[in-house]
């Protein structure tokens, strides 16, 4: 589920800022790790690690937005 809907929807957040890194530190705290775009090839070869962790950060960050966003709708929908 993509909870970019959800989040252009109930957020009123600026129109620039509604990317998912920009929208969980705003909205939610968390300070998700960041690559630039620049180094990303080289990071995948040489730095494995930090290429897993950006990724599963922004793993994290979809969720806990679903959990903010999208989950509190689909449980009162159930209800």
């Amino acid at each position: 589920m993509d909870v970019f809907h959800w989040v252009n929807r109930d957020s009123y957040l600026p129109q620039g800022s509604r990317g998912l890194k920009a929208v969980t530190r705003t909205l939610l705290g968390f300070e998700p790790e960041e690559i630039p775009p620049e180094e990303m090839m080289a990071a995948a070869s040489e730095r494995p690690h930090e290429m897993a962790r950006y990724s599963v950060s922004d793993a994290v960050c979809t969720y806990f937005l679903y959990m903010k966003y999208v989950h509190p709708f689909i449980f009162s929908l159930c209800n």
